[in-house]
């Protein structure tokens, strides 16, 4: 590791802070390997009070042998006590494994057994039940997972204390909208109910293009728990690139905005729907304005939201589609990406096993329905 008592200058340190850093980092690189340097910086040496830019120049410089291979490089280690409470580790003293290794190797051999356990931890709701998990008889590309079952898997999503925190949004404004389960099970009957109540049938397409709001997560379950699938298409293309997916994948309606406001200024969303006379809208508001008038068949948000609020979700078989995104299209025609009911169980287990998500925790996603993340 070769830092210069300039470089540390540079990036906010004092020259006497520096000097001294750049002793103890000499020491430790003729000591320790990458990982273990990189544990004794963090735990010595970096705090919140020291500049980002060290923090960055740091973990650049710390790890040459581990980028040279293309390996990952750590940049945090549990401590212990932490490592031995992670649902990985509870996992191997159940199985009676050393390693994540062998627990991947687990899986993949005993596959079944895999299925059956994790779909236990994260209480996946069935309406038929599971039966085998997962069928391979037409060979492992053509892999059937609960081929007897029937779920929704909305229903898997509201198993909360009612009080308990599901949705917090921000605005432009920094002011923060917060849902807890109750109203966001509450607002997706609506969506859900107000769907069937225009006609629409299991299997039908409904779009969304429209920022990450806390409405669009309701939008999103509500299409889903009607036994619908999405269409989601991110806010930002233009109406050429939104009009190729909706003629791919022929919605019957989209929930858009009239128009998304950023840094004051008015950005036009609805408008790029004006020579789309096979979809209809449904529209939310950006602001109280109401300036951006409707196309002949579009509906209010507010119209549109059913008066019962009482979430019925329509059982569908497990390879049934829910969502449909789309690959960006920057080196040919977009492609469809289609989900289905157990997509969101492969999400809920990396979630699980690599984020060691828990109840309460709270996960930040700044991206919108559009992309694939």
């Amino acid at each position: 590791m070769n830092i210069s008592v300039e470089q540390l200058v540079t990036c906010g340190l004092s020259r006497e802070e520096a000097e001294s850093w750049s002793t103890q980092l000499q020491d430790w690189t003729a000591a320790c390997d990458e990982p273990l340097r990189w544990k004794k910086i963090t735990t010595h040496l970096l705090t919140p009070a020291v500049p980002f830019a060290v923090h960055e120049l740091l973990y650049a410089e710390n790890y040459p042998q581990l980028r040279k291979r293309q390996l990952p490089c750590p940049a945090w280690f549990p401590q212990p006590n932490e490592s031995s409470a992670t649902h990985v580790a509870q996992w191997l003293a159940d199985l009676g494994l050393a390693n994540y290794e062998e627990l991947h190797a687990w899986s993949v051999s005993h596959q079944e057994e895999f299925a059956a356990k994790l779909t236990a931890a994260l209480s996946i709701r069935f309406h038929r039940p599971a039966g085998r998990c997962c069928d391979t008889s037409a060979g492992i590309e053509n892999v059937r997972w609960f081929p007897q079952a029937t779920m929704n898997i909305v229903e898997s999503c509201f198993q909360a204390d009612d009080d308990a925190l599901a949705v917090i949004a921000g605005d432009q404004d920094n002011q923060l909208e917060y849902l807890t389960y109750a109203q966001l099970k509450a607002l997706t009957a609506r969506v859900a109910n107000g769907l069937v109540e225009l006609g629409l049938q299991p299997g039908d397409r409904v779009a969304i293009s429209m920022p990450m709001t806390a409405d669009a997560v309701a939008a999103f379950l509500g299409i889903i728990a009607a036994g619908c699938a999405v269409v989601t298409i991110a806010d930002s293309f233009s109406a050429n690139e939104m009009a190729v997916r909706l003629e791919i994948t022929q919605p019957k309606w989209i929930f858009i905005q009239d128009e998304i406001i950023r840094n004051g200024k008015s950005l036009p969303l609805l408008e790029k729907l004006a020579n789309q006379e096979t979809v209809r809208a449904i529209v939310l508001r950006a602001s109280s304005s109401r300036a951006i008038g409707l196309r002949p068949g579009d509906v209010e948000w507010e119209d549109f939201l059913s008066a019962d609020s009482v979430l019925r979700c329509v059982p569908r078989c497990p390879e049934d589609e829910t969502t449909i995104l789309f690959s960006s299209g920057t080196t040919g025609h977009p492609k469809a990406i289609p989900w289905n009911q157990t997509t969101p169980i492969k999400s809920a287990s990396d979630a699980y096993f690599h984020q060691d998500i828990r109840p309460a925790d709270i996960l930040c996603w700044p991206t919108n329905l559009g992309w694939m993340m």
